[in-house]
């Protein structure tokens, strides 16, 4: 039996010779993958498998569906297939690509038709891994791990970047107030 996302996970810690009580969510602590699969015993069968590795996993058996969930909750990754009733995979990674919050985050598509037309579409998408049907687990664990872990790297590179732009802009801005100053003279 998992634990729901609603739960509350209370951390006693010892602390000045006193215990203190920290409340955290679990939704704030464990990272959330969407997972869009017409298929719903291989569904199933993912959500199983990642849930077990201490993902949270939302479950949608359609692409109308599972743009609902990206548009409700706050999703870390997402995993599509591709070839579904209604709303093809890609149409669904194109638009929740449009949503802001989302534009950066990983995307695997897991399909078992893996064209090169759409390979080539979903590069175009952003998509950052294609996993071909029946997946194993090690293959899943390893592209999710992965990234995960591109990703924070990315987050914090761009974190640097953003640091050094704001050192280089504060030396800038100084220099050019001193210019000013012996200009005045």
């Amino acid at each position: 039996m998992g634990v729901s996302w609603h739960q509350v996970c209370i951390i006693i810690l010892q602390g000045c010779g006193r215990k203190t009580a920290v409340v955290l969510k679990l939704s704030d602590t464990m990272k959330t993958i969407l997972l869009i699969d017409d298929d719903v015993n291989l569904l199933h069968a993912y959500s199983l498998m990642l849930k077990k590795q201490g993902y949270r996993t939302l479950k949608a058996s359609s692409g109308h569906e599972g743009l609902k969930l990206a548009l409700s909750e706050n999703v870390d990754m997402v995993i599509s297939d591709i070839y579904m009733p209604r709303k093809n995979g890609l149409v669904v990674i194109k638009q929740i690509r449009r949503i802001l919050k989302y534009r950066d985050i990983p995307i695997i598509v897991l399909s078992a038709g893996g064209t090169k037309q759409n390979v080539y579409r979903g590069i175009e998408l952003g998509v950052n891994a294609f996993l071909t049907k029946p997946c194993g687990k090690d293959e899943l664990y390893y592209t999710v791990k992965k990234l995960f872990q591109s990703r924070n790297n990315v987050q914090k590179d761009r974190y640097r970047n953003l640091k050094l732009d704001s050192s280089i802009w504060k030396k800038s801005h100084e220099t050019s107030i001193l210019l000013v100053y012996k200009n005045a003279d």
